[in-house]
């Protein structure tokens, strides 16, 4: 029996083998049969293409997740990643466009130039559609135009045209984006859950064209015929966000409502019920109503982080309601309450700076700008407005405590010798006891720390948790961190922190201030004191001689020109220019300048359209400076430029020019400023803004290089001072800025040694020092890096020595520059490198196969670096 057994099996086994040897002869996939169709249909739907659909999926699940709406700018119409999500799903994208590319090329049945297997198309489809979630939106449109061309007859072809649309939309291809869904749109016996798409595609593209009323009428369109209530919440929140665009606020207001009904998930029902609120109708809606709306809201215990927002709505009711005092408060409030938003607090801080700015009250401003720009992101769409701002009122402040500081230590010089130690005296008392206060808070937030932490204060024994130090226990340093912010704000590490007045040295500013008359012997300073504070240090500072006292006015006569200067070019505050202007004339009537400050008061009242006060100083310098260059320039006015006497302009270029060549940089920086505050308009204008810019990377007056070199761009933007202006800033970081005697601040190897070429094969360089960097681990894991986000560009990685101390890590090659810069992002979005080293610190950079060869040779890394940021990462900005 076992013997027959034996021989039934084999039997039934070789006669399987053979039926299934037959059937796979049939399977050829250039012969159209039943068995051919079935076999290629079935794999490719439950084998490659199921995986990677699957991968799809899961890629497209992580963005959703990931992905943060921008609530502050209208929002997308369908989910568009962004660069760092869209490498963080490299690995699922790239195994879709795997899996879709082996149906294609294991199971496609062309046959007669028709294709037999049904699930090809579908194959194309994935493949563009993952290309779209990794952002290579041409390669993506490629895909979809060959499924548009091939399959027209399919139902894939009109998602493909869609999906087409989508990448032209995000090259900027706007007209041939707007022809794909109105040709679909308008076809017969399409879907209607592709035309619902089509009109979400079509509405995306009038957002970006700014078109609000068009987007308007498509999206409600789509709203009425979408059956995805996500889609539809979504879509009626935009269709808000376009009324209040277009200052249609009840329509918007309502719009929100609706939203709010529709029960949305919890980040857009918080943003509609704040969106409702601020474009709530003065005219047709109770104000009171919405404040209370708010205020429940404040009460939800799920809005504890959104505080700040609420209360910056309130702002702006208040701010339309025109209740200024109300506007201030729920500001400070905003700012008090903020936890996690630091843009939400640096656009608290903004409002506030910009209240105080309309006030014209420009020193507080200058402290909101201040604060809005140390805590705004750098991403954010108007930090570079606040930095720009920040600048130009740090400048003027800056001015203003010259004119303040100076005062008081001449009105402490003009004591009486008794008076003056009285008062000094008395000043280090205050500051003594200023330490004492700060001791004690010290003192106590010990305290506060060892009561929380009741172990080992010294960091010995006990577990790690609660036996550790105050310093090294991160909960509790987190504590101290945020309490010290909250009171202090964001202050830089340096000595004398605490102090509001202190001079650029970090010595104190002597503030006498309804203290002058002190009298003698008051204070209860002592020569026996232990104190740090001692009476020599202070009066080593007062100008207590002829000399000292003439420099000290001459201070004060510079911080006033550079006020008017600042009020009259960066703000573009006449009024307030000439205030300061005539209390320089007031204070000092036979200045030496008068007639520049004259000339200077006439261009701003003739700026401020003021004709009395311009004929004023006009006259005033044509009859007592008659022969001065500002009466030749006056009455030079109106006539052709060649016949205008430029002796004047030119006579002062050529001396602030000789000051600089000479390395006297004060002497230039105070005569190119004179120049630009007389000649702006003369053809030597664009020459002493220039000048003045390198002067003062020459001083002591760094801080404001850059502010000055975009005075000169945006002045001046088609000529060769602007030219160079952009070459330094081009350039800002690098030490060449502090090298003397140069009007090019680059250097000439730089320009010529490499040459930027975006279609050039690429490769990516990390450089690491030859100790300290285990070298075969960081190889690996950047080829493990490699293998997982770039499996399909079948990248090259190795090490080369670059000198006796640096080693480097290749990776290659990329066809083009965008490529390598992609690369370059996603291996810092996915912390590859963070356990070698600080990626802020790293030396690393993409660079062309021919630029490289030249790298290589002269291993110099700067030059190269500083090529890499103006020509890669500034542009990419």
């Amino acid at each position: 029996m076992k013997t027959v057994a034996i021989y039934i099996h084999r039997f039934f086994s070789a006669f399987l083998l053979t039926i299934l040897l037959i059937s796979l002869a049939g399977c050829s996939r250039s012969r159209d049969s039943f068995t051919s169709r079935t076999y290629h249909r079935m794999v490719s739907k439950f084998n490659p293409l199921f995986n990677g659909e699957q991968a799809y999926l899961k890629g497209v699940q992580s963005i959703e997740r990931a992905h943060k709406d921008n609530f502050d700018e209208i929002l997308d119409v369908y989910l568009i990643p962004t660069e760092k999500e869209a490498s963080s799903v490299k690995p699922d994208m790239d195994k879709a466009v795997e899996k879709g590319a082996k149906v294609i090329q294991e199971h496609s049945m062309m046959v007669r130039n028709d294709q037999k297997n049904s699930f090809v198309d579908d194959s194309y489809l994935l493949i563009g559609k993952a290309r779209f979630y990794k952002r290579d939106f041409l390669e993506a449109l490629e895909t979809f135009n060959y499924v548009i061309q091939e399959f027209e007859k399919e139902k894939a072809a009109d998602e493909a045209r869609v999906w087409a649309a989508k990448s032209l939309i995000e090259t900027e291809n706007y007209l041939s984006a707007q022809a794909n869904v109105e040709k679909l749109y308008r076809k017969k016996g399409a879907k209607e859950k592709v035309k619902v798409q089509a009109l979400s595609v079509f509405a995306q593209i009038e957002i970006r064209k700014k078109n609000y009323e068009g987007a308007i009428q498509l999206l409600r369109q789509a709203v009425d015929k979408t059956k995805k209530k996500q889609e539809e919440i979504r879509w009626l929140f935009i269709i808000g966000q376009l009324h209040a665009r277009l200052g249609n606020h009840y329509e918007a207001s309502e719009k929100f409502r609706e939203v709010i009904k529709k029960g949305p998930p919890y980040e857009l029902l918080f943003q509609a019920q704040l969106n409702r609120a601020k474009n709530y109708d003065v005219d047709l809606q109770n104000p009171n109503r919405v404040f209370d709306e708010l205020r429940a809201m404040l009460r939800d215990d799920k809005n504890y982080d959104n505080r700040d927002q609420i209360y910056y709505v309130m702002a702006e009711v208040s701010e339309r309601l025109e209740e200024d005092a109300m506007v201030e408060e729920f500001l400070n409030k905003s700012i008090r309450t903020s936890t996690t938003n630091n843009a939400q607090k640096g656009l608290s801080y903004l409002k506030m700076g910009e209240i105080n700015f309309d006030n014209r009250m420009y020193p507080v401003a200058a402290a909101y700008y201040d604060s809005a720009y140390s805590v705004l992101p750098k991403e954010h769409k108007r930090f570079e407005e606040v930095r720009i701002k920040k600048e130009s009122l740090g400048a003027l402040v800056k001015n203003i405590e010259v004119i303040e500081t100076q005062d008081s230590l001449q009105r402490i010089a003009n004591l009486t010798e008794k008076q003056r130690l009285a008062f000094i005296n008395k000043l280090i008392d205050k500051l003594e006891e200023a330490d004492r206060l700060a001791e004690e808070e010290r003192q106590r937030a010990e305290d506060n720390a060892l009561a929380f932490n009741p172990g080992n204060p010294s960091g010995g024994g006990g577990n790690s948790a609660a036996g550790t130090w105050y310093f090294y226990n991160q909960s509790l340093r987190s504590v101290g961190v945020r309490d010290f912010r909250n009171r202090f704000g964001n202050r830089k590490l340096e000595d004398n922190w605490r102090r509001e007045n202190k001079d650029s040295d970090g010595s104190f500013a002597l503030n006498t201030q309804g203290e002058d008359e002190e009298a003698p012997g008051s204070g209860s300073g002592s020569e026996e004191s232990d104190s740090k504070y001692k009476p020599e240090q202070f009066l080593a500072n007062l100008p207590l001689t002829e000399e000292k006292m003439a420099a000290s006015h001459q201070l004060i006569i510079d911080a006033f020109m550079a006020i008017g200067v600042i009020y009259k070019e960066e703000l573009k505050d006449y009024l307030a220019a000439a205030k300061e202007l005539k209390k320089l004339l007031k204070r000092y009537p036979d200045l030496d300048i008068k007639g520049r400050v004259w000339y200077t008061l006439y261009r701003i009242y003739i700026l401020a359209e003021d004709p009395t006060e311009a004929n004023k100083y006009k006259n005033l310098i044509l009859s007592e400076l008659p022969e001065s260059e500002y009466a030749n320039i006056i009455r030079n006015e109106g006539k052709p430029e060649k016949e205008v006497d430029k002796s004047a302009a030119k006579a002062l270029y050529v001396e602030a020019l000789a000051q600089y060549r000479a390395e006297k940089y004060k002497p230039a920086l105070k005569l190119s400023t004179q120049g630009v505050g007389d000649y702006s308009e003369t053809e030597y204008g664009a020459r002493f803004f220039l000048l003045r810019a390198y002067s003062l990377a020459q001083t002591d007056e760094k801080d404001k290089l850059k502010l000055a070199l975009r005075a000169v761009v945006d002045r001046y933007p088609d000529t060769e001072e602007a030219k160079a202006a952009n070459d330094v800033l081009a350039q800002i970081d690098e030490p060449v800025i502090g090298e003397k005697k140069t009007t090019d601040n680059t250097k000439e190897g730089d320009k010529s040694l490499y040459t930027y070429k975006a279609d050039a094969p690429h490769r990516y360089v990390l450089i690491v020092p030859n100790l300290g960097v285990d070298m075969n681990n960081l190889r690996n894991d950047v080829s493990d890096f490699n293998t997982q986000f770039y499996k399909l560009e079948k990248l090259n990685s190795r090490s080369i020595f670059l000198d006796q101390d640096n080693q480097m890590v290749l990776v290659a090659t990329f066809p083009n520059a965008a490529k390598a810069m992609n690369y370059y992002n996603t291996l810092i979005n996915q912390r590859v490198l963070v356990k070698y080293m600080p990626v802020e610190s790293a030396k690393h950079f993409v660079i062309s196969n021919t630029n490289f060869q030249t790298f290589y040779k002269e291993k110099e890394v700067e030059p190269y670096l500083a090529f890499y940021d103006a020509q890669y990462l500034k542009k990419k900005e």
